[in-house]
């Protein structure tokens, strides 16, 4: 008979499910199961990449490997992102990340490989991994594009960039973000404006305020 509380601090000290199937002369399944009635998580979950990534290349699902250890499959699946079955790259994640912004030596770190390996997958996909330089043109359309209401997932991917570099754009040009404090001074001269008759989206260009802020403001005065 199978100790619980045994074989799971057996687990947490190291042993996979294929050591511990055969120490207790059972399948991995049965070994599987109990781990996820035991709700397994331990201590340090990130700390036990290795162990979730041999979990991977065995065939066990992110729901599987997130269940043994009590967290949820996007969890695991931020943990090794990398790691298919059959003990395969997931090229399709490391591009995503890379679209979404992360350098060639995040992704490295972030899926444990090295840097040049990283940089043929990228570009075997046909993926430009040159710095892109920012150009006075896309800072303006990035400002532009705030100013006019676009989310920010929407300007990196309409202009090419990692939300970091749109956000350092906005934060170089001292564009307000909504959760920004207006200065009093700022405030007035804004209604000012507005009162005059002048254009929404005019004033939200000379006080680099998004459009839909402006608006939040004069209906408050109003």
């Amino acid at each position: 008979m199978i100790d619980n509380d045994t074989l799971l601090t057996a687990f947490e000290d190291g042993s996979t499910i294929e050591e511990l199937a055969s120490r207790y002369n059972t399948s991995p399944d049965t070994i599987l199961g109990i781990l996820r009635s035991t709700n397994a998580r331990g201590k340090g979950v990130s700390k036990k990449r290795d162990q979730m990534a041999e979990f991977r290349r065995l065939g066990f699902t992110f729901e599987d490997i997130g269940a043994i250890y009590g967290v949820s499959r996007q969890a695991i699946q931020q943990l090794i992102p990398h790691i298919k079955k059959g003990n395969s790259i997931d090229e399709t994640a490391i591009i995503e990340q890379f679209h979404a912004g992360n350098t060639v030596s995040a992704l490295a770190k972030m899926f444990d490989m090295k840097y040049y390996n990283i940089r043929t997958i990228l570009l075997r996909n046909g993926i430009d991994v040159r710095k892109k330089k920012i150009t006075k043109d896309i800072e303006s359309k990035v400002i532009n594009n705030y100013l006019d209401g676009m989310p920010l997932s929407r300007i990196k991917k309409e202009n090419e960039l990692g939300e970091h570099h749109v956000r350092g754009i906005l934060k170089n040009h001292k564009v307000l973000f909504p959760r920004d404090v207006i200065p009093d001074k700022i405030y007035s001269a804004l209604c000012s404006r507005y009162q005059a008759g002048d254009n929404l989206n005019d004033i939200a260009m000379d006080f680099k305020i998004p459009k839909q802020r402006v608006m939040d403001i004069v209906q408050d005065a109003a």
